[in-house]
């Protein structure tokens, strides 16, 4: 080189290098749609060698192409900072395809942010540069836009100028799509006869061209048609249909949507199991698909559980609401989120309150029966008083246990033990009807008398919170409908092995009472009757003729054999009650009862 002269400023990269840039603005776009992460590493390098040859426009690339990878890897504000990075980097003089690609990037990250004003400015700043390129993606996002903004007569005319052109350049699927988007949004502003014609069109469209997507698109958005028009059960049946088609393929949105429909179609139609279920899968898709989605549908499940007036899962699913409206500050769920709060916390403090004067009721009512019970029962003391001695053969319950009987009911209903109460309350009740209706009688059948006896045991169950257990056995060849006894004849035996056998030996030994009925002969000869065998593992009787003497004229035991005796109209030597001691411990009683056929 000679001395004076400066080497010539580099104006631009050379084809060779230019070529090099073109192939790693090839790579990447091949690659970022599937693999995002790898196509930022690939960016990397494209900056290096943009910077490196002093390309301008491939700066402008690279920087499209990092803002395109980090919105699809969901960091939404990188890839904002990157595309604005590029329309920095443009010349306005010279507007070439990236600057279009650039905006048209930036207003999908701004809407699917939320941030809809910056969205629309990004498309309306493309549309002023009086281009045609791109112009049937920008309106057909901004239709969308304005749909989410709520501002539907935009909207439609939108949607409407991105149709034209997408039909004028032959392409039908897409055209299609905004076709089914326009009829939604009259369906939406309730113009039902144009939204129905727009449809319809779309519809028979699709099945002439054999577009499945669009065909399953147009039944759906034709039973949205039907659900406004409360033409519930069309409107199924087009959703069923529609889910037929989509189970061939796969998409996610399409399905959401569907489900979400069927959901509500389902909850109108009455059918509250079915909407349920199909809310749960609607939900279940929302959230791998759009956070907006899933919340919406969170809290239209949750309104759904409160008309079902399950307020509990109600609130349970409206707090998640609120949980995910914080998170991804999801603006356009409904602002009464803090209305519908106070509105369930109200609900829950009112069923409390519900169900705490249901309870004071049972217990009031509980407490008025056994206050009734006590003064029909000092009725029957009196009566019982008042009997002779022959009347009193007859009625054997012992006052003691009616006495006992209500105490219990009053522990019960004290240690709010109400079902047990109610249960203790209900064998009395029978217990003493029984009691009444039938010790008036001469005789029973031995089924009446073992119900008695059996409700007796149950009572004292629960009296004694189940410390030991009985059995009552009938030899197979006892009718028990056509056996007849003296009415309360078995009680008092029973009652008196609890008093004198049961409750005097060790509590760490379990109880248990048997009763066992066989048929046999009396005194061996005719006729054939029953014999009653009562035993118990108690403290037992030693001493047969002791405990005799030491028995009152009004015992259970004496009573009870002058009862026999009058029965069987036998005063033969052989007693027609027997008392054993049993080893190793416990007593058993034994009675022997004459067959009287039926009258």
């Amino acid at each position: 080189m000679k001395e004076g002269l400066k080497p010539k400023k580099k104006t631009g990269p050379t084809e060779e290098e230019l070529e090099e840039l073109r192939e790693m603005d090839f790579k990447i776009k091949s690659v970022v749609n599937d693999q995002p992460k790898f196509a930022i590493e690939l960016c990397r390098n494209y900056a290096d060698l943009a910077i490196k040859y002093g390309s301008i426009e491939h700066c402008i690339e690279y920087n499209y192409w990092y803002g395109v990878a980090y919105n699809l890897i969901g960091e939404n504000q990188l890839a904002i900072n990157y595309y604005l990075e590029a329309i920095k980097r443009t010349n306005k003089k010279k507007l070439t395809d990236v600057f279009y690609r650039t905006f048209i990037s930036l207003g999908v990250c701004y809407r699917q942010i939320g941030n809809y004003v910056e969205a629309i400015s990004c498309y309306t700043t493309a549309l002023e540069n009086k281009s045609k390129i791109y112009f049937d993606i920008i309106y057909n996002n901004m239709g969308v836009i304005y749909y989410n903004m709520g501002e539907l007569d935009k909207a439609v005319n939108c949607f409407q100028n991105a149709y034209e052109i997408y039909k004028a350049n032959g392409e039908l699927v897409i055209a299609l799509g905004v076709l089914n988007n326009i009829g939604r949004i009259l369906t939406i502003q309730k113009k039902f006869v144009s939204s129905e014609s727009v449809l319809t069109d779309a519809h028979k469209i699709a099945i002439d061209h054999g577009l499945q997507i669009e065909i399953v698109t147009s039944k759906f958005n034709l039973a949205t048609l039907k659900f406004y028009l409360n033409a519930f059960e069309a409107s199924y049946i087009l959703l069923q249909e529609s889910i037929e088609i989509l189970n061939k393929y796969t998409n996610k949105q399409m399905e959401y949507s569907i489900l979400f429909l069927l959901a509500k179609v389902c909850h109108k139609k009455g059918k509250t199991i079915e909407s349920s279920q199909f809310y749960l899968r609607s939900m279940r898709l929302a959230k791998s698909i759009s956070k907006i989605d899933f919340v919406k549908c969170v809290n239209e499940y949750s309104m759904f559980l409160n008309e079902q007036k399950r307020y509990k899962l109600a609130y349970r699913y409206l707090k998640l609401v609120v949980v995910y409206n914080r998170r991804y500050n999801v603006k356009s769920i409904s602002n009464d989120l803090n209305k519908q709060r106070i509105f369930f916390e109200n609900k829950e403090r009112e069923l409390k309150l519900v169900k705490l004067k249901q309870v004071t009721i049972i217990n009031h009512e509980l407490v008025k029966k056994a206050k009734l019970v006590e003064v029909r029962n000092r009725g029957l003391q009196e009566a019982v008083n008042a009997l002779t001695d022959g009347q009193l053969l007859r009625s054997q319950m012992n006052p003691n246990f009616i006495y006992n009987t209500l105490n219990s009911i009053s522990l019960l209903l004290k240690s709010n033990q109400n079902i047990k109460g109610q249960q203790y309350l209900l064998l009395f009740s029978k217990l003493m009807r029984d009691t009444y209706n039938k010790s008036s009688m001469e005789k029973i059948t031995l089924l009446e008398e073992l119900s008695i006896v059996d409700c007796y045991l149950k009572m004292e169950l629960i009296r004694y919170g189940g410390s030991f257990s009985y059995e009552i056995k009938t030899d197979m060849r006892i009718d028990k409908r056509y056996y007849y006894v003296p009415p309360m004849i078995i009680q008092p035996i029973v009652e008196n092995a609890f008093k004198h056998g049961l409750f005097r030996v060790d509590s760490k030994i379990r109880g248990n009472i048997s009763i066992d009925i066989t048929a046999t002969r009396f005194h061996g000869v005719s006729p054939i009757g029953i014999k009653i065998l009562i035993s118990d593992n108690g403290i037992g009787i030693k001493d047969y003729r002791n405990f005799l003497k030491s028995l009152d004229q009004k015992s259970a035991i004496l009573i009870t054999q002058r009862r026999l005796k009058n029965f069987n109209k036998s005063f033969e030597k052989s007693s027609d009650l027997k008392i054993k001691h049993v080893k190793p411990m416990g007593c058993s009683v034994c009675l022997l009862i004459k067959n009287i056929k039926a009258q």
